[in-house]
């Protein structure tokens, strides 16, 4: 494994629970599912050009939107923290606002589809 780096983001709280689940599942930390979820939605993340609605708002505006938001200290991949903050500042967001909705765009793949937030 490569360099990390301490990150703190800020996630509803709802959404950790959920990665949190995905991570128990899987048997890794949710540091590992946060590099995933990046892994998976990164390409759909550089194709944004910040003019036009993206489909993960819809997502987060679904089912997280209400929820208390918490902050979270993770040992990220220094790669991909560096991924994350060049995409942010160029969409002009927070890591935290890029990271929570990659997760609405990987979450159906890391196997949240069906978690207590959408009632199924």
């Amino acid at each position: 494994m490569g360099k990390t780096v301490d990150q703190a983001l800020w996630y509803p709280s709802v959404m950790l629970e959920e990665m949190q689940s995905v991570a128990e599942t899987a048997g890794h930390s949710v540091a590992w599912v946060v590099d995933q979820t990046w892994s998976h939605a990164k390409a759909e993340v550089a194709k944004l050009d910040g003019s036009a609605p993206w489909r993960a708002e819809k997502v987060f505006d679904a089912h997280y939107a209400d929820s208390d938001k918490v902050k979270h200290m993770l040992a990220l991949p220094a790669s991909m923290m560096d991924e994350v903050k060049g995409e942010a500042a160029r969409l002009d967001r927070s890591m935290s606002w890029l990271v929570a909705r990659a997760w609405c765009v990987a979450r159906d793949q890391l196997g949240q589809s069906n978690s207590a937030t959408t009632g199924a």
